[in-house]
C-alpha cells in the first residue's frame, strides 16, 4: 500500500505576516511589550559589540528566548537593525520633545531645541556611532538614503511647526521658515557629531548660548 503523506502542520505567520495591509488587527498588548524589549536588548547589544558582531543568538541568549521569537516579530537581521534604528530615534524624539514641553511659547521652544537635542546626546554620547554603525544593515546606499532623507524629512517638519507657531503667537517676526529650520536642524547635527566623535571637545554650552543669541536676533531684525 502507498504510504499516504501526513498533514504537515501550518507555519506560524510572522509578525509582519499577520500586519499586511488591510489587515485591522491591532497587536496585542504582549506583543508591542516584546517587539520593544527586543529592540532596547538589540541597541544595547549593538552599542557593546557592534550591529555586525552582534547576532541573532546573542539578543535571544539575553532574553532567555528561542531565536524563533525574534524572528517572529523581525524579518531578519537587516529588519532587526532598521526598526533598531527608529526605536532609538523614537526615544531621542520623545526625550526632545518632552524638554520642550517646560516651554510655553512656541519661540522659547523654537530658540530651547538645540539645548534640548544635545542634552540627549550629551547623556548618550554613544548613540550616534552605533546610529551609523546599524545603518551597515541597509542592503543599500539607497536604502541609507532613503532611511536618513526620511528621518531629516520628519525633524524638519517639527521645526517649520514651531516657527509657524512661533509666527502666529506674534513671537517672532515674518521669516520663511524652510531656511531657518535647515541651518537649526545642521547645527544641532553638527554638534551632536563633534561632541559623539570627541566628548568634551567642543563647549556645548558656549556653543549653544552664542547660537541662541544669533537666532533671537536674526528672528527679531525682520
Amino acid at each position: 500500500m502507498t504510504k499516504k503523506p501526513g498533514r504537515q502542520a501550518p507555519k506560524t505567520k510572522t509578525y509582519r505576516q499577520t500586519r499586511v495591509k488591510g489587515n485591522t488587527e491591532e497587536p496585542s498588548f504582549i506583543e508591542i511589550a516584546r517587539r520593544k524589549q527586543i529592540l532596547d536588548v538589540a541597541l544595547e547589544l549593538f552599542a557593546e559589540k557592534g550591529f555586525q558582531r552582534t547576532s541573532l543568538s546573542d539578543i535571544a541568549t539575553i532574553l532567555k528566548v528561542s531565536k524563533g521569537v525574534i524572528s517572529y516579530h523581525f524579518d531578519g537581521k537587516e529588519d532587526l537593525g532598521e526598526q533598531a534604528l527608529r526605536h532609538g530615534l523614537s526615544n531621542y524624539s520623545k526625550f526632545v520633545k518632552n524638554q520642550l514641553n517646560n516651554y510655553k511659547s512656541s519661540t522659547e521652544k523654537l530658540l530651547r531645541f538645540p539645548h534640548a537635542c544635545l542634552a540627549y546626546v550629551h547623556e548618550h554620547q554613544n548613540d550616534y556611532l552605533m546610529y551609523l554603525d546599524i545603518q551597515s544593515s541597509f542592503a543599500s546606499l539607497e536604502d541609507r538614503r532613503r532611511f536618513i532623507a526620511e528621518q531629516d524629512r520628519g525633524l524638519r517638519r517639527l521645526l517649520v511647526g514651531l516657527i509657524e507657531d512661533a509666527k502666529e503667537e506674534g513671537g517672532i517676526a515674518d521669516v520663511d521658515p524652510g531656511p531657518v529650520a535647515d541651518i537649526l536642524q545642521a547645527t544641532v547635527d553638527g554638534l551632536s557629531g563633534m561632541e559623539c566623535a570627541d566628548p568634551g571637545a567642543a563647549n556645548l554650552g558656549a556653543c549653544e548660548e552664542l547660537f541662541r543669541g544669533w537666532l533671537q536676533q536674526y528672528l527679531a531684525a525682520k
